[in-house]
């Protein structure tokens, strides 16, 4: 399949659409169907914005070397990446974030953010490491299981003028309309937490 890319009159069929209509999800999925057949020229999945296994496996969801290094290295840590999703799905918010900041976890590309960064946060000198979907430490949110639990789409350390440590979570979201509810493991309890909600060193007011 991947001969594709290196023979301009072979056909790509679009394949199957998954959504329909004209929102926002549709009209991306039917960007990456378009980008698929005409630049990269590989065959899909089950779907037309999914890329077909051995283009995911050679790395075709990604634009940088160092995309999909870090990828790959994040994979290789286990928990907390959705493999198919990331290497496969062209809408997949996991693969926009490491083709967005994966050339700039790099040491070379560290000062690169921090030149992007400091426009954002007056007081950053430096960016010092950047971490794809960090998995805090049990205790922080007291929801870590052997294969599930919260993480962070990228944590980004840095350091300030004052030589003080700082961080900064950044979420990803490319084609989902909208957050998750913290409270959406309760299905009674769907509705937000309320603003000025306490939650104390016990979690007794933590409906998660």
């Amino acid at each position: 399949m991947l001969d594709a890319m290196h023979n301009p009159t072979l056909l790509v069929d679009e394949g199957p659409v998954y959504t329909k209509g004209r929102g926002f999800r549709a009209r991306a999925e039917g960007r990456q169907r378009r980008f698929r057949t005409q630049v990269l020229r590989v065959e899909c999945d089950r779907y037309g914005h999914i890329l077909a296994p051995d283009a995911a496996e050679a790395g075709l969801n990604f634009i940088h070397p160092d995309a999909l290094d870090a990828a790959r290295r994040r994979v290789a840590r286990g928990k907390g990446l959705h493999i198919q999703r990331t290497m496969a799905n062209m809408c997949s918010s996991q693969a926009m974030s490491f083709n967005l900041f994966g050339p700039l976890a790099s040491d070379g590309g560290l000062a690169v953010a921090a030149d992007v960064l400091r426009r954002y946060i007056a007081d950053l000198d430096a960016v010092t490491r950047i971490q794809f979907e960090y998995l805090p430490p049990p205790e922080v949110f007291r929801d870590q299981t052997a294969a599930a639990g919260v993480s962070a789409d990228l944590l980004i350390d840095y350091r300030t003028h004052n030589d003080a440590e700082a961080l900064l979570s950044v979420e990803m979201k490319f084609a989902e309309p909208e957050f998750t509810a913290c409270a959406f493991r309760s299905p009674q309890r769907h509705e937000p937490c309320a603003i000025d909600m306490v939650i104390d060193d016990s979690f007794s007011g933590c409906r998660y």
